[in-house]
Formats: C-alpha cells, structure tokens, sequence
C-alpha cells in the first residue's frame, strides 16, 4: 500500500491510479470494463497471494486492500501529498497484521 501511495502521487500532473479511477468514473463504456477486469485481477492477485497462508482470510483481505488502494488513489486525485498518503497506508500494516495472525 505504501508502494501504491507514492507512485500515486509522483507526478502531479497525473494522480491516482488510471485503472482505478477508469473504472470509477470512465465516460467509455469499453474503457471502464477492461479497467474493471484489471481491477478485478488485481483482487484476485492479492487474494491469491493471501490464500496460500491464510485461505480463510483471503477474500476479506483482497477487498480491504483493493478498497485502501481505491481511497488512496482518490486522495492522490484531492492532492493529497505523498507523505499523507504514505501515513495512511502505514496504519494498515497493524491491521492486516492482525487480520493474518
């Protein structure tokens, strides 16, 4: 999350994440399915990754990543700093840590 924060906010002049915000608020029909299925694949990466550990927690896990990466990336749309993004994805090291332990 704290990779995503700063590559979120690294240029100004193109914040948040392309696939995210496409498949949020895309005006191409065609443009926001193939961002949703990015989206979706990168669910299913997370959750996959979660599940060789800890298959009862995958799918919980996966949503609150993917919904973290979605808040920060609208906070980097807001203009929000690198350093407040960072912050925010540092709070959720303890959480997931205790949702996998």
């Amino acid at each position: 999350l704290e990779a995503a924060a700063r590559f979120y906010a690294a240029d100004p002049h193109t914040t948040g994440c392309l696939v995210l915000e496409s498949a949020r608020a895309s005006g191409d029909p065609h443009s926001a399915a193939k961002a949703q299925a990015l989206k979706a694949a990168s669910r299913d990466y997370v959750r996959a990754f979660v599940a060789r550990t800890h298959a009862g927690m995958a799918d919980l896990v996966a949503d609150y990543v993917v919904s973290m990466m979605s808040g920060l990336s609208a906070g980097a749309r807001e203009g929000w700093s690198a350093e407040r993004l960072g912050a925010v994805a540092r709070m959720s090291a303890p959480l997931l840590a205790a949702m996998l332990a």
